[in-house]
């Protein structure tokens, strides 16, 4: 796997790079590819879903998307928008967060790629304390990253969305 915490499509805590420096590295023969998350993503301009290039958030996803159609033409891409933080409930249309999920399942729709909306749809729902307590026990406060119980919310969404880009 090539994920690792704290990339996104213009930035990268851990110094590897955000995600098209890692476009490289997927094996050519890779049937399957995802991209998920990105929400550190949130210091930069989200642009238009039809920008290109790498100097706004929307236009590094496009770049991104067509380097691996670049490298394996044929593989099975998927992207999943982040999740909601607490600072960032989907009720609120005009958020960055949902402003940057609704750019994403744009920019899918635009290269017919699959997108899991986890931002609208994961039944995640950190700005609710009582929630945010039984399933972000780890995040330190900060409702941005659910803990095991948080993830049984989800996996069975990614279990669906992965199984949905599987060539059977």
């Amino acid at each position: 796997t090539l994920g690792k915490g704290g990339t996104g499509y213009k930035r990268s805590y851990d110094g590897e790079g955000p995600f098209i420096d890692r476009v490289i590295s997927i094996p050519l023969d890779a049937d399957v590819v995802t991209i998920f998350g990105s929400g550190n993503d949130g210091i930069y301009t989200i642009g238009d879903p039809s920008d290109t290039g790498t100097d706004t958030l929307c236009g590094a996803i496009n770049t991104t998307i067509s380097a691996i159609f670049n490298r394996i033409t044929t593989c099975q891409l998927g992207i999943i928008t982040p999740c909601p933080w607490e600072s960032y409930n989907p009720a609120d249309e005009t958020n960055w967060m949902a402003r940057y999920s609704a750019a994403i399942v744009e920019i899918c729709n635009r290269w017919g790629i699959p997108c899991l909306d986890l931002y609208h749809c994961s039944n995640l729902r950190p700005w609710d304390s009582t929630f945010r307590a039984a399933a972000y026990s780890k995040d330190g406060g900060g409702g941005v990253h659910p803990d095991e119980t948080g993830h049984a919310l989800i996996s069975p969404r990614f279990e669906w969305f992965l199984d949905s880009l599987l060539l059977h």
